[in-house]
């Protein structure tokens, strides 16, 4: 309600400092979208009070032909009450205040007695009009709370920080867009994951890009398949979501033309990059949902069941119960929760109901193999062989792709297929789960994901959360110190294609010709362009990754010995405490020894491999 309140008037100099706009149509427009807004808000929640399958209809009181709650009563009471005290209106007046302390003692009485397991109170704040603290169902309360109340005056400074609203929060929104749609990778990778998502519904693969074409021919020519995802809110097409946002742009970019100030432009600026990259991103999402529309009626299907398959295919990121939305930007949550949440029911009914549909893409890397096999007249044992050559994180997602081509320093090039399938974090989470390996568990889970517990994790450990590298050498000189910290903070909050973990850091890498440990160059022009779209291949030396991976093996067991040494010179220990001890390092140095020697016995490169 802050457009109501009276504006405080400028002085000449504030407005020469601030540039005035003297045009005011575009000003009248964005003047008409917060009353509006609120009218139809107000409107919503006046249907809601009138429903009595929504609303405890004994906890509202009827009061001059509308429902209201205890709470809006009481508040409109007091000001009456105020008024006739100050003389603004008639002590006959009076009556009216006694007429609505008996009906606010009955509905508060009404409350008590009535069965309240399936209702919640909302928030007590003015945003919600006549509803406020009134008693709604449950999940019409949560989907109309978004996660809290949006519009407490009371909040206090923690909670204006790292509320739901809090700068955090925003800050936290503003990392995902970074991560996300800003990320061309990203936005690949999201274009053939949802391929898959809609194979794996029923969308034969022959028929993707025939279904995909007639999609998007749809959308441009706003055609009936089109007009029946609006009408089923498969996508969005309301005036306060499309011409408003427009009308705001312009405000935004009439603003920093006229004012000419810097901030004002940057605004403009990183607005509009990151409204084409939603755009981009909404886009691949309702081409694929239109897609699915299409697919499911040329099979018969209706319209209404067409259209809830195509959100549950592709899904509606903002139909989630309460605590996923709070859990997904909240400060210390886990940022994707809404994918894994919505993905995850999908995944399972196609494995139950249709399980021959992931056929194809567990079969990608035996089909690969077998014809390399075919090529390089070997057996497909010997590729497994290949693969217990490479580095650990390769190696435990299982979906490493041996490229059938070497990259022109020689090197076996592996493509990692595991970024485009759908259920591949959560065959991750599995494993990390059956090797009771927990770090990895919440990485890949993206448990404290969120960024702001990922610099307090870095903080304190002096380690990337994610990779697991040192951040900052203590023995380095502190110019050396600074530029590392910088370094790791631009490439945790910028998009990733920009840092050098990403398409950037890696031309960077061939430009300037860096070179590894041995010599070689670490990447070549072709591996760092497939990076811009979002296909991750890594070239690998099998006997020198094989080399790596035994020398950290033996050095494991070294550090074993070590602390086994040490635990036991322990003079506090017991005879018995000791021998048990022993006992139990002993065992796992026997064991760490058997992987040693399968790991070398099995990792042997065959000569045409090499």
């Amino acid at each position: 309600m802050g457009y109501t309140m009276k504006r405080k008037e400028l002085d000449q100099n504030a407005k020469d400092f601030l540039g005035e706009i003297q045009d005011v149509a575009l000003l009248g427009s964005k003047a008409i979208e917060d009353p509006m807004s609120d009218i139809v808000r107000h409107g919503f929640f006046k249907k809601i009070a009138e429903d009595p399958n929504w609303t405890l209809k004994t906890g509202l009181i009827k009061f001059q032909g509308k429902n209201v709650s205890p709470v809006w009563l009481k508040e409109e009471r007091d000001r009456i009450a105020r008024e006739i005290r100050d003389g603004l209106r008639p002590k006959k007046n009076e009556k009216i205040v006694k007429e609505m302390d008996q009906l606010i003692d009955q509905a508060d009485s009404n409350i008590k007695q009535a069965d309240l397991s399936m209702y919640k109170k909302m928030p007590e704040s003015k945003y919600y009009g006549t509803l406020r603290g009134s008693y709604i169902r449950k999940e019409i309360a949560d989907d109309i709370a978004l996660g809290g109340e949006m519009a407490n005056p009371n909040s206090g400074l923690a909670k204006q920080i790292l509320g739901d609203n809090g700068v955090v929060t925003k800050a936290t929104k503003l990392w995902k867009m970074s991560k996300v749609a800003l990320n061309p990778p990203t936005q690949m990778r999201n274009a053939l994951s949802n391929m898959i998502l809609l194979n794996l519904s029923g969308v034969k693969f022959k028929d993707l890009p025939k279904r995909l074409l007639q999609a998007l021919k749809d959308i441009k020519e706003d055609g009936v398949y089109t007009q029946i995802a609006k009408k089923y809110g498969v996508v969005n097409s309301t005036f306060s979501r499309q011409e408003m946002i427009e009308i705001n742009k312009t405000y935004l970019k009439a603003k920093a033309k006229a004012t000419g100030n810097s901030v004002d432009q940057i605004k403009y600026i990183a607005g509009a990059i990151g409204d084409l990259a939603s755009r981009a991103y909404q886009g691949m999402e309702i081409i694929g949902k239109t897609a699915k529309i299409i697919d499911d009626m040329s099979k018969g299907i209706d319209e209404g069941t067409a259209a809830l398959n195509a959100q549950k295919t592709l899904f509606d990121y903002s139909l989630v119960p309460q605590s996923v939305r709070y859990l997904r930007n909240a400060p210390v949550g886990m940022p994707f929760i809404t994918y894994y949440y919505k993905v995850l029911p999908n995944l399972i009914r196609t494995a139950i109901r249709n399980p021959e549909r992931f056929a194809p893409y567990v079969a990608v890397p035996y089909a690969l193999h077998s014809y390399m096999a075919d090529y390089k007249g070997v057996t497909e044992e010997d590729f497994k062989k290949l693969q217990k050559t490479l580095p650990e994180y390769l190696r435990d997602r299982g979906n490493a792709l041996a490229m059938p081509v070497k990259d022109n320093q020689g090197r076996w090039q592996f493509l990692d297929f595991s970024y485009f399938l759908p259920y591949s974090m959560f065959t991750g989470i599995v494993k990390d789960i059956k090797d009771a390996n927990l770090q990895k568990f919440f990485s890949d889970a993206g448990i404290f994901g969120a960024p702001l517990s990922q610099l307090i994790a870095a903080s304190l450990t002096n380690k990337d959360p994610f990779t697991q590298r040192e951040i900052i050498n203590e023995l380095d000189p502190p110019e050396k110190k600074a530029a590392d910290l910088m370094n790791y903070l631009w490439t945790m909050s910028a998009p990733t294609w920009l840092t050098e973990i990403g398409f950037g850091g890696k031309l960077l890498e061939v430009i300037d010709k860096d070179v590894n440990r041995y010599g070689d160059p670490k990447i070549t022009m072709t591996q760092a362009l497939t990076r811009l779209v979002g296909v991750n291949i890594y070239p690998i030396d099998p006997q020198r990754s094989r080399a790596e991976n035994i020398k950290f093996m033996k050095r494991e067991i070294t550090g074993i010995k070590s602390r086994r040494t040490r635990v036991l010179k322990d003079k506090n220990l017991t005879k018995e405490e000791r021998k048990k001890l022993s006992d139990k390092y002993i065992k796992m140095i026997k064991e760490r020894t058997k992987q040693l020697k399968e790991y070398a016995k099995e990792s042997q490169i065959p000569k045409e491999l090499k």
